[in-house]
């Protein structure tokens, strides 16, 4: 089980912080915060109250803000997001200030091309220290009691008795604007230059007791036009003790973990625990008491007493209250615990209060913890959500025809749907997940249905004969007679029904006639509006022959009982039939009306001579049509 800590904080001073961090102006008129940590430098914006110091000098000592424009010093208030309160120093303005910064005492000290000043902002009487041998840079700083300049050429060690006597201390050849102190340890704080370089400027480490630069340890991606620190007055920081943070583990095993967290604490400082335990982390485990502490460095010390209290466990009474899963629905438990709003609960997800609805649960063990107010576990509550299974519920069941068959049918199983279940169904020997079935022949069927969780239901279907259904289908039909083509037309009708005609590959309104059909037999389907197979029906087509009037080439009147008469051949159909012979002069020998009678070879009694005879025919066919045929014959005894 993962430890849960109780941490209580005991307040013990509280003054502005002494940290790792110092205030910059910028070029472009910015304040902002600088901190160093071990990835280097990170700047925050805060605000100034008032803008046209945004391109001066700045000082920090203690709690008070000086800013100088050349014209004017005022004095404001430093907080977490900025400068506030600002009022001018004096009246008149003091009419200094290039570089600025403040000793011990608070005074301040401002330079003015070579001269350098003071003033006490609490008796603003301006006091010339005196005149250095080189030109300011940018900013001024107290390192052990001794005042510093950044001037043109390096860091000037100033004489405060006689100033013409200041010598170069570090020479640097990059352009100072401004120099910062950052506490290091009880003895010693570290003096940074600010270079730029470029539109940047490099942080310079100073080693100003062997009076050369240690290198760069970070770079601000602005330019820095003077800094300032709560250690820029050259004082070691006072040890101050913020607070002692007791951490209880749970459960509790009767010690307590003591965290010192102290403002700023140097590399230095020692933390001591009834004089027996002694470490630098400032980090102990002790049994309820009360214990002396000390924060100790080389040259402070700071003591004070702590209480250890010890950390009782009170269970309350608590009462569950649960919705199992059910189907869709997810479960939810939820807790009355007494005296609820001094406990929490706490699951896997995290902490909640005392009267939180835990939902979207399904079906499982959960385990719940109730904490304390000091977040210690003082009960454990096991909590078991069942599964109500889902039931199979049948919306509808819908059959109709196979648009393929003519007597089979298709049936489609609607069931109510769920998200954590899922529906087979079976019938005919068919398993699907769809409840869709097709070409069912006519009968009754069991329709199987099983959940996913084990839940069956058995229901009867019975799929009619959609054959019985169909409509009346009559035809008409014209054979193939002689060389003219037959015809079909069909008709479907039921009710007020639309029935079509597929022949082939295309479809036609009932009542369509088929034309141009030779003889054979030719098969029709009728279809629904929607195309569906209703019935069929084959016609054939008869081939009704055109016998023509056929005369023969040649005939021997010899009275011998063979083709002794000139006329038709058997077999031709005609109607109005008139038939006449002539001679190659023209004459006309013979002429008849009747199909039966034809010509003997003789002319007004007496034999025609051997020879080429000429016949014309006129006629209408079993069609109704006239025809008119002529030909030749030949007369041979």
């Amino acid at each position: 089980m993962k430890n849960v800590y109780l941490i209580i904080t005991f307040l013990l001073y509280s003054v502005t912080a002494y940290s790792q961090s110092f205030y910059v102006v910028t070029s472009n008129g910015v304040l902002q915060k600088v901190t160093l940590g071990s990835t280097g430098a990170t700047s925050t914006i805060i605000s100034n109250c008032n803008s046209t110091f945004a391109f001066g000098s700045i000082a920090l000592y203690k709690n008070a803000f000086y800013q100088a424009n050349g014209i004017q010093v005022q004095q404001g208030t430093v907080t977490s997001s900025g400068v506030v309160n600002c009022s001018a120093v004096s009246t008149p303005p003091l009419q200094l200030g290039n570089a600025l910064t403040v000793d011990s005492t608070g005074v301040l000290y401002m330079d003015s091309g070579t001269d350098i000043y003071k003033v006490d902002p609490q008796n603003p009487v301006v006091i010339h220290v005196g005149q250095v041998p080189f030109q300011s840079g940018g900013d001024l700083i107290f390192y052990k009691k001794d005042l510093y300049l950044a001037s043109t050429v390096g860091i000037v060690k100033i004489d405060q008795t006689n100033a013409a006597n200041s010598t170069l201390h570090i020479p640097i050849t990059q352009n100072i604007y401004g120099l910062v102190a950052i506490a290091y340890s009880s003895t010693q704080n570290k003096i940074y230059a600010l270079a730029v370089n470029g539109n940047s400027t490099d942080l310079l480490e100073l080693d100003m007791e062997n009076k050369t630069v240690v290198g760069t340890i970070a770079t601000l991606p602005y330019i820095v036009y003077d800094a300032a620190s709560d250690v820029e007055d050259g004082e070691i920081p006072k040890i101050v003790i913020d607070s002692v943070q007791q951490i209880t583990h749970c459960p509790y095993h009767g010690k307590v973990d003591l965290k010192v967290v102290c403002q700023n604490p140097l590399t230095d400082y020692q933390y001591v625990l009834n004089n027996t335990m002694i470490n630098r982390t400032g980090s102990f485990q002790v049994a309820p008491g009360t214990y002396d502490l000390k924060v100790k460095s080389a040259v402070q010390i700071k003591d004070t007493t702590i209480v250890v209290t010890a950390q009782g466990i009170a269970k309350p009474i608590t009462t569950i209250t649960k919705n199992d899963e059910n189907c869709d629905q997810t479960g939810q438990v939820s807790f009355n615990v007494s005296n609820g709003n001094q406990y929490t609960i706490q699951d896997a997800t995290g902490i909640y209060p005392a009267n939180h609805v835990f939902t979207g649960l399904t079906a499982g063990n959960y385990s719940f913890y109730v904490l304390n107010s000091m977040g210690c576990i003082v009960d454990t509550l096991l909590v078991t959500v069942n599964r109500i299974k889902c039931t199979i519920n049948i919306t509808g069941i819908h059959i109709t025809k196979t648009c393929s068959h003519l007597h089979a049918g298709d049936v489609w199983v609607t069931t109510t749907p769920h998200t954590s279940a899922t529906n087979t169904y079976a019938l005919n020997g068919i398993t699907n997940t769809t409840g869709a079935f097709t070409a069912l022949d006519p009968g009754n069927y069991t329709l199987h249905i099983a959940t996913s969780e084990g839940i069956t239901q058995d229901t009867t279907i019975t799929v009619p004969n959609f054959y019985l259904k169909k409509p009346s289908v009559t035809y008409t039909k014209t054979d193939f007679i002689c060389d003219v083509t037959g015809s079909v037309t069909v008709f479907a009708k039921l009710a007020d029904s639309i029935y079509n005609i597929r022949f082939g590959s295309s479809t036609f309104a009932s009542g369509h006639e088929f034309t141009s059909l030779t003889a054979g037999n030719y098969p029709f389907t009728i279809t629904d509006r929607r195309g569906c197979l209703i019935d069929t029906v084959s016609v054939n087509i008869n081939f009704v022959k055109c016998d023509p009037v056929i005369f023969p080439n040649t005939f021997t009147p010899n009275k011998d009982g063979i083709n002794d008469v000139f006329m038709p051949m058997q077999g031709g159909i005609a109607s109005k039939f008139k038939f006449s012979v002539y001679d190659r002069l023209g004459a006309l020998l013979f002429s008849s009306a009747d199909l039966s009678t034809g010509w003997d070879g003789s002319y007004k009694g007496a034999a025609a001579p051997l020879g080429t005879y000429y016949w014309i025919a006129t006629y209408y066919d079993q069609n109704n049509f006239y025809r008119t045929q002529s030909g030749s014959v030949l007369l041979v005894r």
